[in-house]
């Protein structure tokens, strides 16, 4: 069985579907959340920065990237 390649344009990457969209920038949004909660300000950070780097997305309303 050949080896399938991913690249930058494969839909999985790049998050396709706009309910995939939204849920992984919900579940980030969340984890920004939560780890704030628990005094994790550097984790949060790493959260909200990556919900900025979903493809097709900005950062949710509210995050923090600072």
């Amino acid at each position: 069985m050949a080896k399938r390649k991913i690249d930058s344009t494969d839909a999985a990457i790049r998050c396709e579907m706009p309910t995939d969209r939204s849920a992984l920038l919900m579940m980030l949004a969340y984890v920004e959340a939560e780890c704030r909660r628990l005094g994790n300000e550097a984790a949060a950070q790493h959260a909200a920065m990556a919900a900025a780097l979903v493809p097709g997305a900005g950062a949710p309303s509210g995050a923090s990237l600072h």
